[in-house]
């Protein structure tokens, strides 16, 4: 057999032959989709496989891995068309439950830059999600405004806060991050001016949950998707995003 093969016209035959058998099945290498889905990292047969996919059922394969999406304004006069609003300072400083040197970016001016970001990232056709957030809650079929929150404010200074005030308060403390600025004062207690200020809301965060496994083809090509979204916007002075 092997003298036969060092004839060159037999080994030539003999090559196109083992390559017009190896061809159906090597060509189907390129039509492989690569994928990190969780469903291919556990047994079929494993308790957690089940779990997963109960819970995919449910509630949808973001649950498990929610995405988060932190918004930062660019600029220190978010609020600006905002000010002088006096809803907006008791609204302000009754979540805060303090005095405060700045409510940030808690105003309707960015819950409006927020929801136009949010209703771009609706738009993608490789999958849908559900966002909680500031502007967004489980339950509700609009954004909540900035009205919602200056009426849940007024009523609890008024002893009358329905169901709806005390969910969209805990909406807030668990999205907005605030934050204590300093501006390099000597303090009150050193007998200077004390410049350190509690800003309210100066950042948001948001839950994004997908209705599809983030780490199969549709979920990735939402994330790629998403990320040119995010990269328009890092362009203008609107909200910037980070991801998990």
């Amino acid at each position: 057999m092997t003298w036969q093969l060092l004839s060159p016209m037999k080994g030539l035959a003999v090559l196109i032959v083992v390559l017009a058998l190896c061809t159906p099945i090597c060509i189907q290498c390129f039509g492989q989709d690569i994928s990190i889905s969780f469903e291919l990292t556990v047994p079929y047969d494993a308790d957690t496989y089940d779990t997963f996919n109960k819970v995919e059922d449910d509630f949808g394969a973001g649950a498990v891995f929610p995405y988060k999406l932190l918004f930062v304004p660019t600029t220190d006069n978010i609020c600006a068309d905002d000010a002088g609003d006096s809803g907006a300072t008791v609204s302000c400083e009754s979540l805060a439950a303090s005095d405060v040197g700045s409510c940030g970016m808690f105003c309707q001016s960015s819950f409006d830059q927020i929801n136009t970001v949010l209703d771009d990232l609706s738009n993608i056709e490789a999958a849908g999600y559900t966002a909680t957030g500031i502007t967004t809650m489980a339950g509700t079929d609009r954004y909540i405004t900035f009205d919602d929150y200056v009426s849940a404010a007024e009523h609890s200074i008024a002893g009358t806060a329905t169901s709806f005030d005390s969910s969209i308060e805990l909406l807030y403390k668990s999205s907005c991050q605030t934050n204590i600025d300093g501006t390099g004062g000597t303090g009150a207690g050193a007998g200077g001016t004390d410049t350190t200020d509690k800003v309210v809301c100066q950042s948001a965060v948001y839950q994004l949950d997908l209705d599809v496994d983030p780490f199969d083809e549709d979920g990735v090509k939402w994330l790629k998707k998403s990320r040119d979204i995010m990269d328009k916007y890092n362009k203008v002075p609107r909200a910037a995003h980070r991801d998990p």
